[in-house]
């Protein structure tokens, strides 16, 4: 192989490995929310299926098909919860690997009330959100929460997937 074939090679390759840790860094979005007194502004009913969209996409680039199913389960209910029950302008949304091997998905909405889960009535049509996101979790072996200050919520599953 002649030095430009290699020197060709070479950087192709270094391309690639960049491209590859800059996807590996994450993915967020911001969302501006609507003014809105109860529940969801029509506005913003697009943005949460925009947000699953996308980092269902970025799980496919990083080649983890099997999270994109609870994942996208996952960022739909807490992004939609975000929009529903936040109390700030903006909704922002994070996708990204940690060192131990979980991907760890954070939606924050600068709400001062920490999500509850409900147990609604067999007629309700709204009110399971979060039974879902705990049973999503905990079938995957994961965990979720809400930071201190209850702005963001969080949830955190192994990449290796549910034992």
């Amino acid at each position: 192989m002649s030095r430009i074939a290699s020197f060709e090679s070479y950087q192709r390759e270094r391309v690639d490995k960049e491209a590859k840790d800059a996807a590996l860094a994450g993915c967020a979005l911001a969302f501006s929310r609507t003014s809105c007194r109860d529940g969801m502004a029509a506005g913003d009913t697009w943005k949460p299926r925009q947000a699953r969209e996308c980092l269902c996409g970025r799980l496919r680039q990083w080649e983890l098909p099997h999270l994109v199913e609870p994942v996208g389960l996952l960022v739909s209910e807490l992004v939609t919860n975000a929009f529903r029950y936040g109390a700030g302008t903006t909704v922002a949304v994070s996708l990204r690997l940690t060192e131990g091997d979980m991907l760890r998905l954070i939606v924050w909405d600068g709400s001062p009330g920490c999500p509850k889960i409900c147990l609604p009535g067999a007629s309700a049509e709204s009110g399971r959100g979060l039974l879902i996101v705990s049973a999503v979790v905990t079938e995957q072996c994961g965990e979720w929460g809400a930071s201190p200050d209850c702005a963001m919520t969080w949830c955190q599953l192994p990449v290796a997937g549910a034992a």
